[in-house]
């Protein structure tokens, strides 16, 4: 029972305590363990701890997205993503030439360069890493207009952009190590698809006691916008890499 408006065991604040969205996402407090459960066991719990003022346990959830963007970039090895990953989806082959025109204005050398670049990018795109998590707790927020508090929506859509960390570094690993094109039009790709309409899909169900209908279908909207502006950003980061390298 509180005698006050902050637990006297944790320092958990109450409902009653109004919190700034830098409070809510940011800081060091909580345990990996928990959090990392929580998010492959229970979508959207992140933000129903933060609606419910119960979110002590937990990692902040701004701090353990770039925990997962730094991991998901070092397990690049065995994932094949970075920059030559995207370049070989630009069908077009603009990146390709754009890349190979400023490797030869550096007078750096091909290889040198391209190391240059991966490393840029990496950089450029922890930084952009907060705006795309912001892009799939928008999209939540506003597919439920003034019934939860913006940091609510914001942290269940931090939640669904670490789970598609994690996801996806097992998927890409696994496929790489059997032989297959994890970046391609594939049987594994529409896997990965139908795993995030489902986590999504979860999502909107823990956060706001969703039907599951009308869940699916603001799922699949999370999914598809998240994943538009996603993509925008990596093409965007790697131009602008590019450009400062």
């Amino acid at each position: 029972m509180l005698a006050g408006p902050y637990c006297q065991s944790c320092g958990q604040p109450s409902v009653a305590v109004r919190r700034t969205l830098r409070e809510v996402l940011t800081g060091q407090t909580g345990r990996l363990a928990h959090t990392l459960r929580i998010i492959l066991t229970a979508p959207g719990e992140l933000a129903r701890e933060v609606d419910e003022a119960r979110d002590r346990p937990s990692l902040r959830p701004l701090t353990l997205l770039f925990h997962l963007a730094a991991l998901f970039f070092l397990v690049s090895t065995f994932t094949g993503f970075g920059v030559a990953a995207i370049e070989r989806a630009d069908s077009g082959g603009s990146l390709a030439a754009s890349i190979d025109r400023r490797a030869a204005e550096s007078h750096a050398g091909a290889m040198l360069y391209r190391e240059r670049l991966e490393h840029r990018f990496q950089a450029i795109y922890t930084v952009f890493v907060p705006l795309i998590a912001l892009s799939y707790g928008g999209v939540i927020g506003m597919l439920h207009w003034r019934r939860k508090p913006w940091p609510v929506p914001i942290a269940g859509g931090i939640q669904y952009l670490c789970f598609i960390y994690l996801f996806l570094g097992v998927v890409w690993a696994l496929a790489r190590a059997a032989g297959l094109n994890p970046f391609g039009l594939s049987p594994g790709q529409i896997i990965v698809v139908l795993v995030g309409l489902a986590y999504a899909t979860l999502t909107q169900r823990r956060i706001y006691a969703e039907r599951w209908t009308p869940a699916a279908l603001k799922g699949a909207v999370v999914v598809v916008v998240g994943a538009a502006v996603h993509n925008f950003m990596m093409i965007a980061t790697l131009y602008l890499a590019i450009l400062v390298t």
